[in-house]
C-alpha cells in the first residue's frame, strides 16, 4: 500500500520526523512487547497508516524470527472462534468491519494470529446502566470468561478525570438530581474500565501463551493517550511488559492535543 498523501506531522518521542523515517523506525528499532495504536474510528487515513505500521513491524519480526500478533478493540472475546473460522475460510468481511479488513487480510496472508480483545458490548452496556456489581454477579461462567476477571483494576485518577470531562460535554443533565447524575457517571466509568481491563487482559493472556511475541493493538485513541486506560491496565496484569504508544490524530485536533500524548504521534488529514 502506498503511503497516504498529505500526512501533516509525525513525531517520535517528541521529535519531528518524516513519515518515511517513522516507518523505518517501526521496521528496525521498535522492539517493545506491545505496540498500541490509538485512532479516531472514522479516520480512514489512520487505518491506512495502521496497515503500513503492521507491515513494518512484520518486516522486523521476520528479521528477528519473532512472532507478531494483531489485537483489535472492535471485536470482542465472544467472537474469537467466529473470527478464527472466518480467517480460515477467507470470509473476513463477514466478521470484520470494512475499514479494518486490510489489516486482518494481511494477518491472514502472513499467518499472524488475530485477537478479538474486547468485552462484549452487550455486557459493557449493561454495566453502564446497572453498575458493575449488579451485572457481573448475574453472568454465566462463559460470559465471565469474555471479560477481565473481577474485580478489575480501578482506573487512575487522571483517567477518571479525563473521562468525566469528556462525558460532561456529551451527557444530557439528569433532571432528578446532581447525585443521580454522578451515579450515572460512575456506572459509565465502570463500563469504560471493563472495556480497558478486558483488552489489557486479552493482551496479557496472549503474552502468556507467546512470551517472545510482539503484539500490535489497535484501539480508540482515548484508551491509550498519555499511557492511561488500557496501557495502565496492562501494567496491572503484566508489570514487566514494555509498551510503545502510538496515536494517529485527525489534523484538526493538533491544537487541542500534544505531540507528547504518545511515544509516536501522527497528525494526518
Amino acid at each position: 500500500m502506498a503511503v497516504p498523501s498529505g500526512v501533516h506531522r509525525c513525531f517520535f518521542r517528541g521529535q519531528s520526523v518524516s513519515l518515511e523515517k517513522l516507518l523505518s523506525i517501526f521496521a528496525s528499532e521498535v522492539c517493545e512487547q506491545v505496540v498500541f495504536i490509538g485512532e479516531n474510528h472514522e479516520h480512514s487515513v489512520a487505518q491506512q497508516l495502521e496497515l503500513r505500521i503492521l507491515e513494518a513491524l512484520w518486516l522486523s519480526s521476520q528479521r528477528q524470527n519473532r512472532q507478531l500478533l494483531l489485537s483489535l478493540e472492535f471485536l470482542d472475546r465472544s467472537q474469537q472462534h467466529v473470527l478464527n473460522e472466518a480467517m480460515l475460510r477467507d470470509e473476513i468481511e463477514s466478521v470484520v468491519p470494512e475499514p479494518y479488513v486490510p489489516l486482518v487480510r494481511f494477518a491472514r496472508t502472513n499467518n499472524l494470529a488475530v485477537l478479538a480483545a474486547n468485552a462484549p458490548r452487550s455486557i459493557t452496556s449493561r454495566v453502564a446502566k446497572q453498575g458493575q456489581q449488579a451485572v457481573m454477579e448475574t453472568l454465566s461462567p462463559k460470559e465471565r470468561a469474555w471479560c477481565a476477571p473481577t474485580p478489575w483494576p480501578a482506573p487512575s485518577n487522571a483517567y477518571s478525570e479525563a473521562f468525566q470531562a469528556i462525558m460532561q460535554q456529551v451527557m444530557r443533565p439528569d433532571p432528578s438530581s446532581a447525585q443521580a447524575q454522578q451515579e450515572r457517571m460512575q456506572r459509565m466509568l465502570q463500563a469504560q474500565s471493563l472495556w480497558d481491563a478486558t483488552m489489557a487482559f486479552s493482551i496479557a493472556e496472549a503474552l502468556e501463551r507467546y512470551p517472545k511475541a510482539q503484539v500490535l493493538h489497535v484501539t480508540g485513541f482515548f484508551h491509550v493517550a498519555n499511557r492511561l486506560g488500557t496501557v495502565e491496565m496492562l501494567a496491572h496484569y503484566r508489570n514487566t511488559v514494555n509498551a510503545l504508544v502510538s496515536i494517529v490524530y485527525p489534523e484538526e485536533l493538533q491544537h487541542s492535543t500534544s505531540a507528547l500524548d504518545g511515544d509516536v504521534v501522527i497528525y494526518a488529514p
